[in-house]
C-alpha cells in the first residue's frame, strides 16, 4: 500500500506498519493521508486527523466524488465543522457529520489494506 502524508510518500506491506505510519503527526496534532494500493492512484482513501477524531473520503476513480464518512460522533454539534489541515497548512474544514474517532478510521484503513473496496465498517454518504 502506499501512504501519501506529511512527511512524503511511504510503501507499506503489512497491517501493522500501517498503524504505525497512520499514528503519526504533526506538531499542531494534524496530519492528512492518502492511501491507496501500490502503483494505482485510484480508488483512494483520504483520511484527515486531528488528535483523536477522524473524517474519511473514499473516491472510486478520477473525476469521482466518491463517498464520505457518517460520523455521528457524540459530544460534537453536526452541522457545525472541524478543522484539519492539509500538507500546504491550508485549512479543510469538514460538517461534523463525517467526523469519527481516530480508531474507526483506523480500523477502516485496516479494511481498505486488504480490500480495494469502500470499508464495510463505516456508514457511507454519497457525495
Amino acid at each position: 500500500m502506499r501512504i501519501v502524508d506529511f512527511k512524503g510518500v511511504t510503501e507499506t506491506e503489512s497491517i501493522e506498519q500501517l498503524e504505525t505510519i497512520l499514528r503519526r503527526r504533526s506538531e499542531n496534532d494534524y496530519n492528512m493521508f492518502s492511501l491507496s494500493h501500490t502503483n494505482e492512484e485510484y480508488p483512494c482513501l483520504e483520511i484527515p486527523v486531528k488528535g483523536g477524531i477522524a473524517a474519511l473520503f473514499y473516491m472510486p476513480k478520477e473525476f469521482d466524488a466518491g463517498l464520505r464518512s457518517m460520523g455521528r460522533m457524540p459530544g460534537i454539534k453536526r452541522q457545525e465543522v472541524s478543522i484539519f489541515h492539509l500538507s500546504t497548512g491550508e485549512e479543510l474544514p469538514v460538517i461534523n457529520d463525517a467526523v469519527l474517532p481516530f480508531s474507526a478510521a483506523l480500523n477502516a484503513a485496516k479494511e481498505f489494506f486488504l480490500s480495494k473496496s469502500p470499508p464495510q465498517s463505516i456508514e457511507w454518504f454519497e457525495l
